[in-house]
């Protein structure tokens, strides 16, 4: 009984540990470098994010920042390398013309987020994988802006 007990208790521990936050606003560097989870160039600004964490394995992440056109194919590679890092694993992330196919957006309870726009890109470039803690990068040249979206 008391097994039971404690394996009630973890469940809903679990369940109550949803975790939101998102900026609507501009951030700087400095400031959202600690609150996001990948690697920003020194040139980032602008920066806008959403995150949810909820109980111990649903995770998604939005992140768009503005960066230095000589800096993105840079930024790209390190965001790319740190995902592979932190998940154990050596995905391709192959370059590619962006597709609606590719499209992600928030979930509606998370609306508006009018900052992210990927289906505006009209010059630009996607690398992606569907895979678990994998990135999905959109990268509009037009803007010198990256979008990245993470989820598990």
């Amino acid at each position: 009984m008391k097994r039971l007990v404690a394996i009630a208790a973890l469940i809903m521990l679990v369940q109550g540990c949803d975790s939101y936050s998102r900026s609507d606003r501009p951030l700087t560097r400095a400031r959202a470098a600690s609150r996001i989870g990948i690697p920003l160039p020194t040139t980032a600004r602008n920066v806008y994010f959403l995150e949810f964490a909820g109980g111990m394995q649903d995770l998604e992440r939005y992140i768009r920042f503005d960066l230095d056109k000589a800096d993105i194919d840079a930024a790209v590679g390190a965001i790319i390398k740190e995902a592979n890092t932190v998940s154990l694993q050596s995905l391709p992330y192959t370059e590619r013309a962006i597709s609606p196919s590719d499209f992600q957006y928030p979930r509606s309870e998370w609306m508006p987020v009018h900052w992210w726009n990927i289906k505006n890109i009209k010059n630009g470039y996607y690398r992606g994988e569907e895979a678990s803690y994998a990135v999905r990068i959109w990268v509009d040249l037009d803007n010198s802006r990256i979008y990245a979206y993470q989820n598990d």
